[in-house]
C-alpha cells in the first residue's frame, strides 16, 4: 500500500553538507562575537547589539536547520509577522529608552555625613561627658535600668535576665570605659540589651562614663583593653562615624504606622499627679490620653493585624467606677476574654492613686 502526503506540492529539500558546515561555522563566529561584545560597554547600544546578534543566530537556525526557507508560504508569513511585532515592540520601548528625561543623582557632601572622633580623648571622663551621658541615659536607658541605675525600670519586669544593676560593680564584658563602650555598641547577646550603634561615638562614651558613676570602684583601661579597642601606639585613635540626619528630616522620610490618634484639643488632666504618671506608664497605650480610647494593634489568630478600639471612659457607668476593689480586681485580671496582661505590680498607695485618677477621667466633660 502506498502512502500519500497531505500536500502533494510540498517537497523535501536535502541540503548539502557543505551548507550545514557553513551555517555551523557562522553560528560559532556569532557566539564568539557575543562573548567579545559582552566585555565592552556600548552604553544604550548594548541591547541593540545583543538583540541583533541573537536574531542573526536564530535566523540561521530557523531558515536552514529547520528549513523554513524552503517551507510553505503560510509558515513564512507567520514567522515574518512575529519579527514584525518584535520590531514594533522594540520601537515603542526605544522611544522611552532613548528619549527619557535624565535626572542627575543627588550628591551628598561627604563632610556633611562623615566625621572622625578621637577615642583617646573620649575614653577619659570629664564633667561635660558625664553630664551629657546622664541626659542620654534618661532618654535611652531608664525604661530598663531605672532612673538610678538599679535595673528596676518599668520594662525590667518583663525581661529575663534582668537589666544590669550598675551599683553592684559586676560587669559581664568588663567595666572599663572601652569595654562598656563596646557593649553599648554591639549589645549583650542573650539579653534585652540591644545595640546602640546608632548613637555617635561621643554619646556612647558619655553613656559609658555616666553608668560608671553609680559605683565607686571602677577598673581603668588596661593595655589589653586598649589593644582590643585598637588604641595602641602614638597615633590619634580616630574612628570614622556617620552623622545622623536631623530629626525633622527623618520624621518627613519615615512612615509611622499604627499610631495612637489623640483627638485635637485633648490635654492630659493633672499631668503632675502620681495617678496620672501611673496611668501614663500602664494605661495610656491602650486607653488613650484622658481615657478617650485608642486603637490597640494586636497579633492574634488567623488575622494578625486586628486593631480593636477601646471604649471611652468619659461618662462611663460601670461597677468599678464606684468601687476600688472592683477596679483593682478588673485591672489585675484584665477584661474577660482579652489577651492583654493584667497589672499586678502596684502598691496599695499606687492602686488608690490610679483609681482616683481613673474615676476622675470618667467624670470629665
Amino acid at each position: 500500500m502506498s502512502e500519500k502526503h497531505d500536500h502533494d506540492d510540498h517537497e523535501h529539500h536535502i541540503l548539502p553538507v557543505s551548507l550545514y558546515v557553513k551555517v555551523f561555522v557562522g553560528l560559532i563566529i556569532l557566539t564568539g562575537l557575543t562573548v567579545l561584545t559582552s566585555m565592552f560597554d556600548f552604553g544604550i547600544m548594548n541591547i541593540v547589539i545583543a538583540m541583533g546578534i541573537a536574531i542573526l543566530k536564530s535566523c540561521l537556525v530557523v531558515f536552514f536547520f529547520m528549513q523554513l526557507k524552503f517551507d510553505e508560504l503560510g509558515n513564512k508569513v507567520t514567522f515574518s509577522a512575529a519579527f514584525a511585532f518584535l520590531a514594533i515592540f522594540i520601537l515603542l520601548t526605544s522611544s522611552d529608552l532613548f528619549f527619557r528625561r535624565k535626572f542627575e543623582p543627588v550628591k551628598v557632601e561627604e563632610s556633611a555625613n562623615q566625621g572622625e572622633t578621637d577615642q583617646n580623648k573620649l575614653r577619659i571622663a570629664t564633667p561635660e561627658l558625664i553630664a551629657k551621658g546622664k541626659q542620654i541615659f534618661q532618654v535611652q536607658c531608664v525604661s530598663c535600668h531605672g532612673p538610678d541605675g538599679f535595673g528596676d525600670g518599668p520594662a525590667a519586669a518583663a525581661l529575663n535576665p534582668k537589666p544590669r544593676n550598675y551599683h553592684t560593680g559586676v560587669w559581664r564584658f568588663g567595666g572599663t570605659p572601652t569595654r562598656i563602650f563596646h557593649t553599648i555598641t554591639v549589645g549583650s547577646p542573650g539579653t534585652g540589651m540591644a545595640s546602640y550603634s546608632n548613637l555617635s561615638v561621643e554619646d556612647r562614651y558619655a553613656l559609658a562614663h555616666y553608668v560608671r558613676t553609680f559605683n565607686d570602684h571602677n577598673p581603668s583601661d588596661t593595655p589589653e583593653d586598649l589593644k582590643a579597642a585598637g588604641l595602641t601606639g602614638d597615633k590619634k585613635a580616630v574612628i570614622a562615624e556617620e552623622k545622623p540626619i536631623p530629626i525633622e528630616m527623618a520624621m518627613e522620610k519615615i512612615e509611622q504606622p499604627d499610631q495612637v490618634m489623640i483627638p485635637m484639643g485633648v490635654s492630659a488632666m493633672h499631668p503632675d499627679s502620681q495617678g496620672a504618671k501611673i496611668y501614663g506608664q500602664k494605661c495610656v497605650t491602650c486607653h488613650g490620653m484622658n481615657g478617650v480610647g485608642a486603637q490597640v494593634p494586636m497579633n492574634e489568630g488567623q488575622y494578625p493585624r486586628v486593631s480593636p478600639m477601646t471604649k471611652s471612659w468619659t461618662g462611663l457607668q460601670a461597677d468599678w467606677v464606684n468601687s476600688q476593689n472592683a477596679f483593682v480586681s478588673l485591672v489585675s485580671n484584665h477584661f474577660p476574654g482579652s489577651s492583654l496582661a493584667g497589672v499586678a505590680d502596684l502598691t496599695k498607695d499606687e492602686w488608690s492613686q490610679i483609681y482616683s485618677y481613673a474615676k476622675e477621667l470618667t467624670q470629665a466633660k
